[in-house]
């Protein structure tokens, strides 16, 4: 139970600040049961109320205002019945494009809940945008935010903030010479919010939390701004490797290619939750119908797979392009652009259509024509690509003009559409869309081993998608997808093994597609396999779990000791639930690493003990060595 007011004298826990104007500051203080925690609040150009600043430990946020704006501020006081937790909801109405909400990174951690290509945990406060962007789902290739998007950015001294969605909402990253900035602010007329209906209005809403420790701010944040799943993936998919034709054979796929890849996938002693038919198996893009040409009798191939104890799924997407037979036939169907003609943007295979998501009878067009495909060859599922709101520009104009207020719901209208073929299907986009009972998987990984796309983002880009609520983490193909090089033996060997102890795994380049070496690539990649069999009951009772709780499968170190400063930034290392800790390698070259262990004892992989609060120096960890610790 909650009481709101708007209030002038703050009262942040058990300390009140009085209403008393003292120049650009207000300083909100909370005293909790450990330790005092200070929440400091900077307003420049400004006569705000405030008091002297403290020197307790702070998360501080700084309102950038612009003189000759005209606009309204208010705080409004949400009293927890929690003597740990307080809660505040600000509301800024009509800021000017030159005004900025800024968290201030440099005082403790922080970690964002939205897809990035350099992605990092915690947040790297070393990341500089010129210019606000707007915070919506986009190509991360190309774009600094990606398919995946929440509004909630957590603090390792127990802060939260929450951005509510209804804004035309902005961010600047600001390396501030080095007192780095993340800064929201709102703007019906850029990006793709120009053609919003109703502009007369901007209003930001920002939540701030204060808690004992980043675990009690987390789960009270969570429990209120992100949804639990209703159900979980297809439990094969869980236990058995996907296999998928894209990194192998790119664009350059046919009925004997799939046959002999399953084939090759037997032959060499492996099995296989399902095969993937990746880009291009239709004659023109949207057709939703295989390529005679490449595919003489697409259900006689899928029979076949079946046969030899394979499902298979087929690779779709939101476009149609122009030079499909069905861009004329579904013209009614599609966003329109402002002018009222089909909306035309490029994406990348070409010119294109993209279904609006926003009308019903869309959707269910759309839906129709994938089980269409299915009742007539016989496909088990479907890997669905794009839904990003980027890719329909900014002329654009949805069919349900509420949603042109805040057109990144686009993507969740897409991930809802879908979700309607089953738990066995895949998506890369989330927006507000938790619940679904699918894996969501990272975007194309690089074959390299740094944080610009390739092995290091994997654990980051797995944590920030579990602590958003996407707890069916699906990573990308193992050893990357060969973009302009084809990852060595090391890099493919290492990119497995931090797979390993995830949710599921997804191969495309082989192990015996290193010619030389292949016999020690299959050997390690079977041990790797048989090591996820080994744990899938663990990893789908934890999926239960999260349907029950909301608690993510993958868990980052301070989710057991949330008072250890030594867990929150750890980026290499991750908990399945509490009791399994797993350190792989992702340098190259390494063949030791350093291992911290949170409290309680560990044993390792190879059966010896150790105490936790300690750090492992130069743990021993060969090519063909994954560590891991069960707690004991």
């Amino acid at each position: 139970m909650t009481d709101q007011s708007v209030v002038n004298s703050l009262t942040f826990g058990n300390l009140t600040i009085n209403d008393q104007k003292s120049g650009n500051d207000i300083e909100l203080r909370s005293n909790h049961a450990k330790k005092v925690d200070t929440l400091v609040t900077s307003f420049l150009n400004a006569n705000i109320s405030g008091v002297q600043k403290s020197s307790a430990k702070s998360a501080k946020i700084a309102f950038s205002r612009d003189p000759s704006g005209q606009n309204t501020f208010a705080i409004v006081q949400e009293v927890v019945n929690d003597q740990k937790i307080s809660h505040y909801t600000i509301q800024w109405i009509n800021p000017t494009p030159n005004e900025e909400y800024c968290i201030h990174l440099s005082d403790q951690h922080w970690y964002t809940t939205y897809e990035e290509n350099v992605q990092r945990w915690p947040i790297d406060q070393t990341v500089h945008f010129k210019s606000a962007e707007p915070f919506s789902t986009n190509d991360q290739f190309h774009n600094p935010i990606g398919g995946i998007l929440e509004y909630l950015f957590i603090g390792s001294n127990g802060f939260a903030l929450f951005v509510e969605y209804t804004a035309p909402l902005f961010v600047r990253r600001d390396s501030n010479n080095g007192k780095p900035l993340f800064c929201f602010s709102g703007d019906y007329n850029k990006g793709p919010y120009i053609h919003a209906i109703e502009k007369s209005r901007v209003k930001l809403t920002f939540h701030l939390v204060s808690a004992d420790n980043i675990m009690t701010v987390y789960r009270y944040a969570t429990d209120k701004w992100i949804q639990k799943p209703v159900g979980y993936p297809d439990e094969r998919m869980i236990t058995y490797p996907i296999w998928s034709t894209w990194a192998k054979y790119h664009a350059d796929i046919t009925q004997d290619k799939v046959l002999e890849f399953a084939k090759e996938i037997k032959s060499h002693g492996f099995s296989g939750s399902q095969i993937e038919i990746d880009d291009k198996w239709e004659a023109k893009y949207g057709d939703f119908t295989f390529d005679t040409k490449k595919f003489v009798n697409p259900k006689q191939m899928v029979d076949h797979l079946h046969a030899e104890g394979f499902r298979s799924t087929l690779w779709v997407y939101p476009f149609v392009n122009t030079d499909s037979q069905v861009f004329k036939t579904g013209e009614k169907y599609f966003i329109k652009s402002q002018n009222g003609s089909v909306l035309v943007q490029d994406w990348w295979d070409g010119k294109a259509a993209h279904v609006d998501f926003t009308d019903y009878d869309a959707q269910q067009w759309y839906v129709q024509r994938v089980k269409q495909i299915r009742e007539t060859t016989g496909i088990d599922s479907f890997k669905f690509d794009a839904g990003e709101l980027g890719w329909v520009g900014k002329d654009f104009k949805l069919s349900n003009e509420c949603i042109q207020q805040t057109p990144v719901q686009l993507t969740g209208f897409y991930a809802e559409t879908v979700s309607e073929l089953g738990n066995m299907i895949e998506t890369r986009v989330g927006y507000k869309t938790q619940h679904l009972p699918f894996f969501v998987r990272m975007l194309d990984k690089l074959s390299v081993w740094d944080y610009n796309g390739g092995l290091q983002t994997l654990i980051p880009t797995a944590l920030m998608m579990s602590i958003g609520g996407y707890s069916f983490v699906l990573p990308d193909m193992i050893g990357g997808n060969a973009y302009g090089n084809f990852p060595s033996k090391e890099l493919y060997i290492r990119w497995l093994q931090v797979n390993a102890l995830m949710p599921t795994l997804q191969f495309s380049i082989t192990p015996w597609d290193f010619k030389e070496s292949s016999d020690e690539v299959i050997a390690i990649t079977k041990a790797m396999l048989k090591l996820h069999e080994q744990y899938s009951p663990l990893i789908i009772s934890l999926a239960k779990n999260a349907v029950k709780t909301g608690e993510p499968i993958l868990r980052p170190l301070w989710w057991v000791t949330p008072e250890d400063t030594n867990t929150f930034a750890i980026d290499d290392e991750f908990l399945v639930g509490n009791d399994l800790l797993v350190a792989p390698v992702t340098h190259e070259k390494a063949r030791q690493r350093n291992i911290y262990l949170p409290e309680g004892q560990w044993k390792d992989h190879r059966g010896v003990v150790h105490k936790g609060g300690q750090t492992l120096r130069d743990f021993k960890a060969d090519l063909n060595e994954l560590p891991y610790f069960n707690r004991v």
